[in-house]
Parts: C-alpha cells; structure tokens; sequence
C-alpha cells in the first residue's frame, strides 16, 4: 500500500497531501514531515538542479521558513480527530512514521513493515493491527523527537 495512501486511510483525510501541482504536494509534505528533514535528504544526496531552479528553490525555501525557521515535523496526534481516534493506536502511528520518510534508506521495508507491532497485535486480535485509543507523539522507538 502506497504510505500515503495509509495516511490517508488513517486520518480519514484523503488526500492526505492535497497539492495542486508538484511544488504544492511537495511544499505539503514538508508542512508535515518538516523542511528540515527533506533539506538533509537533498543534501545527502547530493542533488544538483540548474542555476535558475537553485535559485527559485532558494526563493522558495525563504518562503516556506519565513521569519520563524525551518518548518517544524508536525506529530501524527495533531492530525488525531473524533472521526478517526479509534484507527490511530500507538502501532498504528508508528508505522506510519516509520513508513513516511524521506530518506529510503530509513524508510522501515516492506518485510520489516510487516513483522511491525501493528500487524502483529492485528493478529492477536484477529483485525487488522493495533487497536483502537492511545497515542504517542511522533519519532520510532528508540529515536529523540525533532
């Protein structure tokens, strides 16, 4: 399942990240999952744009932090509502935080996905992971919060 998709899903907000173009979605993500975690990814991996795109991204970033910083890693909890308290359990955002990710390499894979506590309290219960209630503010077990 596409991990935005499960976002989606989970929040009962589908599109998760409603962009109007590319610039927009990934402006969206970013309100989200931070800016300062998608600058670290494009700086470890080292990508180059033209000397016009650098510069309308650095126009942008300018925008998109403007006189207070970086924008900040939102936790999954605010994104939490009446409608879709009871999907939100604490393995349930776990997962999700470890499935959206910018960088791939700290993305959980599909196999670590799916030995994820969510699935496997899923199956004790005999639904589809992780129950109802609980909530635990952003960041994988073992990982300081941003």
């Amino acid at each position: 399942m596409n991990n935005t998709l499960r976002a989606g899903l989970l929040f009962k907000r589908e599109p998760f990240f409603r962009g109007v173009n590319d610039r927009d979605q990934l402006r969206r993500v970013a309100s989200v999952l931070g800016s300062t975690g998608l600058n670290q990814y494009k700086g470890k991996c080292d990508i180059q744009q033209q000397e016009e795109e650098e510069e309308e991204e650095e126009e942008e970033e300018e925008e998109e932090e403007g006189e207070e910083g970086p924008l900040p890693r939102e936790p999954w909890s605010s994104f939490i509502n009446d409608k879709n308290r009871h999907l939100c359990s604490p393995e349930a955002l776990d997962l999700l935080d470890g499935l959206l990710r910018y960088d791939q390499s700290e993305r959980l894979s599909a196999a670590d996905a799916m030995k994820h506590s969510f699935h496997i309290a899923g199956r004790r219960e005999g639904g589809r992971g992780g129950g109802g209630g609980g909530v635990r503010e952003g960041g994988r077990e073992g990982e300081e919060k941003e």
